[in-house]
This record gives structure tokens, sequence and C-alpha cells, in this order.
């Protein structure tokens, strides 16, 4: 197989069986209610394929145990919930995995919780989370957590409800509520330079904050959070749209986009209306002829007339020369070269 295990763990129950492809291996887990499955080492490789189909139950958790890197650079697909939760090492996704709900992690997990839709997630000292690939959650949410997380610039965050990236030593999820996303601990810092686009969307890291990427709510609900001390930096390619909150010292270099915000007259398709003389009985003169032109503002989906506007930010000063961003070697996002704050 082109993973080392799983083990079977309970409850639930799950066969499995693997066959040749053009371009690797198939492997599909028939599930019969929400299982728990437990991995020494992850490593899917490219062109190989990773299916999890339910007839029963809804989560398969899949624990992975090793203290070696984790990969995964082929395609997980499912008709359910899917959770990677690695405690003891790093994980790298730089494949796809889509499901009806997804949840990557480098922390620990309950099962238990995790199939209730509300848990915590705690551990995982400084391992640290890299995704290179594409994170769709087809019904539902898309949850990242680790001590340090990044998203490449290739990478990219989809969901239909909500997509929530956490960074802390505990990082708690609620199934449903005006906010669902929560953390706790002294460390946690976030590197987003990839695509998040969901109707809501929570950021939260106890220390740091840097987008220089998308991330795109539509008309939809942003938070970003950082906790006391921490600090959130839109950088110059940091691209931010919808209804944004920020709780935190925020210093924006990039392009932040509210509801209604952006929209320019354009050149053309103005509107001319002629008002006649208006006079009373008596053949007083009330108002004299006259033209109004009138243009109507773009649509609140013009990029055009949104890249042409910035918004004034608080600025304000990042000490990350204590950065794990910086000080982690196992990450390069542009080029090779590790993450930095400027």
């Amino acid at each position: 197989m082109h993973a080392q295990g799983p083990v079977l763990s309970t409850p639930g129950t799950a066969t499995w069986s693997t066959e040749s492809t053009a371009t690797g291996t198939r492997t599909v887990f028939t599930i019969t209610g929400n299982t728990v499955l437990d991995w020494n080492r992850m490593n899917l490789a490219a062109g190989n394929e990773l299916v999890f189909d339910f007839l029963g139950g809804e989560s398969v958790v899949n624990n992975l145990t090793g203290t070696k890197s984790h990969r995964i650079d082929g395609s997980v697909t499912s008709n359910g919930i899917v959770g990677f939760f690695s405690p003891n090492a790093h994980l790298q996704v730089n494949g796809s995995i889509t499901a009806k709900g997804v949840t990557i992690a480098t922390l620990d997990v309950n099962p238990v919780d995790f199939a209730s839709g509300s848990y915590v997630m705690s551990g995982g000292g400084t391992n640290a989370l890299k995704i290179g690939g594409q994170i769709k959650a087809t019904q539902g949410d898309a949850v990242l957590a680790s001590n340090v997380l990044v998203m490449k610039e290739e990478s990219a965050v989809f969901a239909s409800g909500s997509a929530l990236l956490g960074s802390g030593e505990k990082v708690s999820v609620r199934s449903s509520g005006f906010r669902k996303l929560s953390i706790v601990g002294t460390i946690g810092e976030i590197g987003q330079f990839g695509t998040i686009k969901a109707p809501t969307i929570e950021v939260a890291a106890r220390q740091h904050i840097v987008n220089d990427g998308r991330i795109d709510a539509g008309i939809g609900r942003i938070f970003l959070e950082v906790g006391e001390g921490g600090a959130i930096s839109n950088e110059t390619n940091g691209f931010i749209v919808g209804h944004a909150v920020f709780e935190g010292a925020l210093v924006d270099k990039g392009l932040i986009i509210g509801r209604g915000e952006g929209d320019v007259p354009p050149l053309v398709s103005e509107s001319r209306i002629k008002v006649p003389t208006v006079k009373r009985p008596n053949g007083k003169v009330v108002s004299t002829a006259k033209k109004l032109t009138y243009s109507a503002p773009m649509s609140a989906s013009s990029d055009a007339g949104r890249t042409a506007k910035r918004q004034d930010r608080q600025v304000a000063k990042i000490d990350s020369s204590r950065s794990l961003l910086q000080r982690s070697s196992f990450f390069g996002v542009r080029g090779g070269k590790t993450v930095s704050k400027r």
C-alpha cells in the first residue's frame, strides 16, 4: 500500500481494497459507521487515490501516529466527513482532499467528540502543517489547525459552510453559532499565501497572522483574531473580500474590501433624463427644463473598481524576530524562501 497501516479502531467497521490505476493505485475504504483508523505513516504519493465510501455513519478519524513527517500528495475523496490528525509529526498536503467536511491538523482530538461536530484539538508541540494543494468541503466546514500553519501560494481552501483556520496549543471548533472557532495557548502562527473562499471565514492565531494571498467571503463574514500582543499583517499582495472584523493590531499593505465597497461609476452606460418645464395653472414657472445625467454604480463583483480603491487602516509595528514562521526551516513558501514579515 501507499501508506503503512492502517489499524482499525472502534467504533465503526471498515473494509478496504486496492487496485491499480493509470497513475498509481486506488484504495477504497467501505465504512459502515463512524470509524477511527490509526496510521503509523501516511505517504500518499502523487497519482494515488484514497477513497472513503460511507454506507453508514458519517465520519472517519485518521490518526497519524508516527513521529516521521506525513505527506498527502495524491487525492482523497469521500461522501462523508474526513479528519487527518498528526499530533507527533509535521504534515504536508500537496494533493487534494474533497469531502462533505474536512479537518486537517497537527493536533490531537477525541474521535467521539469529532463525530459530534463540536470538538477540541490540542497538543502538537511545534509540529507544522503545510498546505500546498486543494482542500474542498462540499457540504460543510473546512478546518485547518496547527501550532504553525502555512498555506502556500498554490494552495486553496473552499467550503460550502465555514473555512476555519486556527493556530494555538488548543483549538476548539463548534458545530454552530455566530463564531465557531476559538484558540488558547502561548504559541500559534498562520502564514496565508494561497486562496480561501467560503461564505464565512475565521482565522485565529495566538501570535501572528500573515495574509499575502486572497481571503474571500463575498458578501459574507470574515473574522481575523490574534491574542494579546499579537498582530495581523495584510501584506502587499493580501486581498480580503467580505465584511471583515479584526481583533488585534493590524498592518495593512494590501487591499480590504467590505460590503458595498470598491464600486466606482462606469465610463459608459450613463442614463440621461429630460425634465420638462413645470408651470402652475396661473402660468408661473416653477422649474425650467433641464437634463439630468445619472451614472449607475457597478456591482459589488467588479474587481476593477475594487483594485482602484484602498482603505486606510491602522498601522502597527510587528516584532517578528522570534517568529516561529521565520525560524521554521520546514516551510518554503516562495521559491524556497522562508516566510518573512515586513
